[in-house]
């Protein structure tokens, strides 16, 4: 569950013709028009690739999210300008921590980066009990 996810989504945005020729290695492609559940169609085409596997440890999801944008600053710039594409982000997924109050830092490095490519980030909270669920299997 928690880590990094790079999430791009599209109205009309030919995501197969971006990918034929693109390095990134999306886990999950979704066409617009297609069935996601029985009675629902995706409104948009969309494609995620992990950034960070990372669980339960902010710092080394923001670390990896940096090198990621690094070394994919090029393709990403060239997807930003791809025909479609409507939204980029980073989704980073946390656990909620039992604690009076949560604060989780987003350094200047990684915000600068993201806002230069046009990325918006995404904070995912997660309960703990997914936590126990997967230190269960």
């Amino acid at each position: 569950m928690p880590g990094c996810v790079f999430r791009v989504k599209g109205e009309h945005f030919q995501v197969d013709e971006f990918l034929e020729d693109s390095d990134l290695q999306p886990y999950r492609v979704l066409h617009e028009g297609e069935l996601i559940c029985r009675l629902e169609r995706a409104a948009f085409s969309e494609f995620h690739v992990d950034v960070s596997f990372a669980n339960a440890d902010p710092q080394k999801e923001i670390a990896d999210a940096i090198a990621f944008l690094t070394e994919n600053e090029a393709e990403i710039r060239r997807l930003s300008a791809f025909p479609g594409v409507v939204s980029m982000c980073l989704d980073f997924g946390y656990y909620c921590r039992e604690v009076s109050h949560q604060i989780d830092y987003l350094p200047p490095e990684l915000i600068e980066i993201a806002g230069r490519l046009g990325l918006g980030i995404q904070l995912s909270h997660f309960p703990m009990v997914s936590l126990v669920r997967v230190a269960a299997e």
